[in-house]
C-alpha cells in the first residue's frame, strides 16, 4: 500500500516585518547672523567757525515797544512800480506783501502773500520794494533791528 506521505506541516511564514524606517537628515537652516549693530556714523569734522548770517539780525515781527520799519519816502513803492502793458485786467487791485527790513535799512526779503495772476506781478512788486529807502524797525529799547512789516500794495493800472 502506498504510504501516505507525510501530511504537509503548514508552513508558517512570519509576518511582513516593516522596512526601517529610512531618515533622512537635512541640514540645518542656515541662521542668520545675528544682526549687527550699525557702526555710529562718524563724528562730522570740526568746521571753523564760519561767520553764521548774523542770527540777532534776523527779521522777527515786532513785539510790545517796538516800532514798524516805514519806507524813508511816501509813494517810493506806487512811483517805482512797473507793471506790464500786457498784464491789462490780469493784474489784481492791491497785493499784500510781507517784507523783512534790515536794521540798517534795506529791504532784504519781499513776499508777495497770497497768488497773483502772473509772475510778472510779483517781480515787479519786489523790484519797486526793493527800490525804496526804509527807515529800520526799532526795538523797545530804540535800537535798529531787523523785523517783519506787512504792507498792502495798490496797484495802479
Amino acid at each position: 500500500a502506498p504510504q501516505p506521505s507525510p501530511a504537509a506541516a503548514p508552513s508558517v511564514q512570519a509576518p511582513p516585518q516593516p522596512a526601517a524606517p529610512v531618515v533622512e537628515l537635512a541640514a540645518p537652516p542656515p541662521q542668520e547672523a545675528a544682526p549687527q549693530p550699525a557702526a555710529p556714523p562718524p563724528a562730522p569734522a570740526p568746521v571753523a567757525a564760519a561767520a553764521p548770517r548774523q542770527v540777532a539780525d534776523a527779521p522777527r515781527y515786532a513785539g510790545d515797544g517796538f516800532q514798524s520799519p516805514q519806507l524813508a519816502e511816501k509813494g517810493c513803492i506806487s512811483d517805482n512800480l512797473r507793471l506790464p502793458a500786457q498784464l491789462g485786467a490780469a493784474a489784481p487791485d492791491s497785493v499784500t506783501t510781507r517784507i523783512a527790513v534790515s536794521s540798517a535799512g534795506q529791504a532784504t526779503t519781499v513776499q508777495v502773500m497770497g497768488q497773483v495772476a502772473d509772475p510778472r506781478i510779483a517781480d515787479a512788486v519786489r523790484r519797486a520794494v526793493q527800490a525804496c529807502e526804509w527807515k529800520p524797525g526799532l526795538d523797545a529799547e530804540g535800537k535798529p533791528t531787523a523785523l517783519w512789516v506787512v504792507v498792502p500794495i495798490r496797484l495802479t493800472r
